[in-house]
């Protein structure tokens, strides 16, 4: 029997990227012989598949997926499958960590391909402090306590686009007027938006952040 494999496997951080300017070579060779896909939702997957021009049986992993077991049965039977998100890389804020942890415990080979993150692409286009930072990933919703900040680190969040000004509403509440704070909105797309400043003139600022995905990002200041 084959080695049980999967593989994760970058995705376009938007629809609108050029493929080529993301995908590395690498991709062009895995790709095809894969046995199958698991994907977060339906077309995004297709749309994957579609790029190299191959047809694979795919399977969805996303919040509602509760039987990790039953993805895991042609792998474990010695098949090798790719694992991707709708954007960026697998498993980061995504689903995707929770079977790849049930796969390493059930002795399954596990490989990766480098690519784009929205994450590390805000941290990078900021010019925030990088040597330390900190993903939070969601907000806490409202009521419950926001985690406490290490005045040394750059900090990061991500919302759902429908919550974006709530998010933002929240996060500017909590931080102190000469803090550093950044707003990422549409990165990897034609529209994409860098805002850097301080909490104080953030606040002055009309932004138009509704259903537009976004990283928000913060250091404050000493």
């Amino acid at each position: 029997m084959k080695q049980p494999k999967i593989t994760l496997l970058p995705n376009l951080l938007t629809p609108e990227q050029d493929p080529s300017s993301v995908f590395v070579p690498l991709l062009s060779d895995i790709v095809p012989q894969l046995d199958g896909l698991i994907g977060e939702s339906p077309r995004p997957t297709r749309a994957f598949l579609k790029h190299f021009g191959v047809h694979k049986p795919h399977a969805m992993l996303n919040e509602h997926t509760t039987d990790l077991e039953f993805l895991l049965e042609p792998i474990l039977a010695g098949e090798h499958w790719g694992l991707i998100s709708d954007c960026g890389l697998p498993a980061l804020a995504d689903p995707g960590e929770n079977l790849i942890a049930l796969a390493r415990r059930k002795g399954v080979q596990i490989q990766a391909v480098p690519g784009p993150s929205s994450i590390t692409q805000t941290l990078l286009l900021s010019g925030l402090p990088a040597e330390r930072f900190t993903f939070h990933g969601y907000i806490p919703h409202k009521g419950r306590p926001m985690p406490a900040f290490m005045g040394a680190y750059t900090h990061l969040f991500i919302e759902a686009p429908y919550r974006n000004m709530q998010t933002l509403e929240r996060l500017l509440s909590h931080l102190k007027q000469d803090d550093l704070f950044c707003i990422a909105t549409d990165i990897g797309a034609p529209t994409q938006e860098i805002v850097v400043d301080k909490v104080k003139r953030i606040k002055k600022m009309e932004l138009a952040l509704d259903k537009r995905p976004t990283v928000f990002a913060f250091h404050q200041a000493k």
